[in-house]
């Protein structure tokens, strides 16, 4: 088998460039054998809801070093094989952050959602499916901590489909069975999107109508619901409306994901320029 490094990053903002933790986990077949983490100064503010998802502010990092800093060793760790991560976040992130990545990425929840009938369509974040598999996740969002875990999901996943890595990869990048799309009928996305099955919120004032951005949405497989709930998979943050806010820090439906993430549910938030880079 070939190996497989396992990338997870934590940002201090919607900004997705604005890293503050990387872990990386290699894997030689089921054997990890090595490991990176490090906190990272992103040179930029700390949003309320990131700090009280992961914990670090901008006293842990006063003395870390730069992204731009640690991409050699970044490199050097990608350089060892298929580069996986939990979700497109974690790609996204470091592509905004240190350029280009040219390596082979496969997308671990892409092949959960291939695996296991029961998380094809919800469910399938990475705290509910390592209790599923009997996986300990002692630190949900410590980078290095999510790395291992992903990692060790991704074995179940292959021991499951009896798929070498070059397998798993091919079945990836295919659409779900049609069993799974005939059941989802009403879904706005595009079954051919490639986020097709995932579910998108806005919050704030966006750049551009609302229903543009959700048009742009569908038409990459998001399902854009009007509130968040335990179907979200995204939180697309455009310019807080003040008199929404109450004198709070954070909107309604920043709360309820808030409130979901502490559960163990999986939400990515996104500035309304990152929202536009994923979908591009």
């Amino acid at each position: 088998m070939k190996n497989f490094v396992v990338i997870d990053v934590e940002t201090a903002n919607a900004n997705l460039s604005s890293i503050c933790q990387i872990g990386i986990a290699v894997f030689d077949g089921e054997t990890l054998i090595d490991e990176y983490v490090s906190l990272v100064n992103p040179q930029t503010y700390f949003d309320v809801m990131n700090v009280s998802i992961h914990g670090i502010d901008e006293a842990d990092v006063q003395h870390a070093p730069t992204i731009s800093e640690i991409e050699p060793i970044i490199r050097q760790y990608f350089a060892q094989g298929v580069v996986c991560s939990y979700g497109s976040f974690d790609r996204t992130a470091l592509d905004r952050a240190i350029g280009n990545i040219p390596n082979v990425w496969l997308d671990i929840i892409k092949v959960v959602r291939r695996t296991w009938n029961e998380f094809a369509w919800a469910g399938y974040g990475l705290a509910s499916i390592s209790d599923y598999l009997n996986i300990e996740l002692n630190n949900h969002h410590d980078a290095l901590s999510d790395a291992k875990v992903a990692g060790q999901v991704l074995i179940c996943a292959m021991r499951e489909t009896r798929f070498d890595l070059d397998g798993i990869i091919k079945r990836a990048n295919k659409t779900l069975t049609l069993n799974y799309e005939n059941s989802r009928t009403k879904l706005k996305g595009n079954p051919d999107g490639e986020y097709y099955g995932e579910t998108l919120v806005f919050t704030g004032v966006l750049s551009i109508p609302r229903s543009e951005a959700t048009a742009l949405a569908n038409a990459k497989g998001f399902d854009v619901s009007p509130s968040v709930n335990s179907k979200t998979n995204y939180l697309v943050k455009g310019l807080a409306e003040p008199e929404k806010l109450n004198g709070k820090d954070m909107s309604t439906k920043e709360s309820k994901a808030l409130t979901l993430i502490k559960k163990g549910q999986d939400i990515i938030f996104l500035s309304e320029e990152d929202f536009f880079n994923l979908i591009k």
